[in-house]
């Protein structure tokens, strides 16, 4: 699947139009079409706005993965009460936030000794 048709079936799965998700993101719905027609590609500052209204990852708008990373808890969160499933849904961006940062971290930290060690 597609950047576009993960963003458009995120949309619908938040039961959103493309207006609603325009001004949660801070764009305009034209925007919104275009990128799910794939006319345009968002930003990297946009594409974290996205996921964030979406409630998922950038990785996944852009990669996709087998399973949706919130796919797998949908039954079980859909049984709590609407407060905590907003605690969930805050817990699981803490979260991926975290794992995205550290891997980024650590991806630096990698290349810096690397070039310490041939500066040596």
């Amino acid at each position: 699947m597609s950047l576009g048709k993960r963003i458009e079936q995120l949309r619908k799965e938040h039961g959103l139009n493309m207006t609603e998700l325009s001004k949660k993101v801070g764009i305009s719905h034209v925007q919104i079409s275009y990128y799910e027609k794939e006319v345009q590609k968002p930003s990297a500052e946009i594409l974290a706005r996205l996921s964030n209204a979406l409630s998922t990852s950038s990785q996944y708008l852009l990669e996709g993965d087998k399973a949706h990373p919130l796919e797998i808890l949908m039954p079980e969160v859909k049984a709590l009460s609407l407060g905590d499933q907003d605690k969930i849904i805050v817990y699981v961006k803490d979260i991926i936030l975290f794992s995205t940062t550290q891997s980024f971290i650590d991806e630096k930290r990698k290349v810096f000794s690397q070039l310490k060690t041939t500066a040596a």
